[in-house]
């Protein structure tokens, strides 16, 4: 795991590209990709220079959990990430994996607030703080992005 100044540093470009490859391919119809693909990949997208690959979530299952892990150790110069819902628990899984960077899913529309969540504005904004807050506290780099924010 890098630390925050490695990070950050690796991240201070005039244009940064994060890769979601490997967080979203398999979210396609009919794909899915083995951990030895992944792994490839995760060199491919080195090898091109991107400086932050998001490759996965620890919570879609064992083999996605060690898959992250294995990313995260394979020394890698790019930024390593996972993906997150606003909750300290993600970030603990994530946290087990030795990623550098943590990205926060957080929604922002009222009607994904409501009727998906099942909550209100305010105890979002609760979770988010919670988790962003837990994530750094760890030295992770921390990204958030708006779940459904066109609605």
């Amino acid at each position: 795991m890098k630390n925050i100044n490695e990070v950050v540093e690796g991240l201070a470009r005039p244009l940064n590209i994060c890769d979601t490859t490997l967080l979203d391919s398999e979210k396609a119809p009919g794909v899915v990709l083995s951990n030895i693909e992944k792994y490839r990949m995760a060199q491919l997208l080195e090898e091109a220079g991107i400086p932050q690959i998001e490759v996965g979530s620890p919570l879609m299952g064992t083999e996605s959990k060690k898959a992250i892990r294995h990313i995260a150790r394979m020394g890698l110069g790019t930024t390593v990430s996972s993906w997150n819902r606003a909750v300290v628990s993600d970030i603990d899984a994530s946290l087990d994996c030795d990623v550098d960077a943590v990205t926060i899913s957080i929604p922002v529309s009222d009607i994904q607030i409501e009727k998906k969540y099942r909550n209100d504005r305010d105890l979002i904004l609760d979770m988010v703080y919670e988790a962003v807050t837990h994530a750094a506290s760890h030295g992770l780099y921390v990204s958030c992005c708006a779940e459904d924010a066109s609605r």
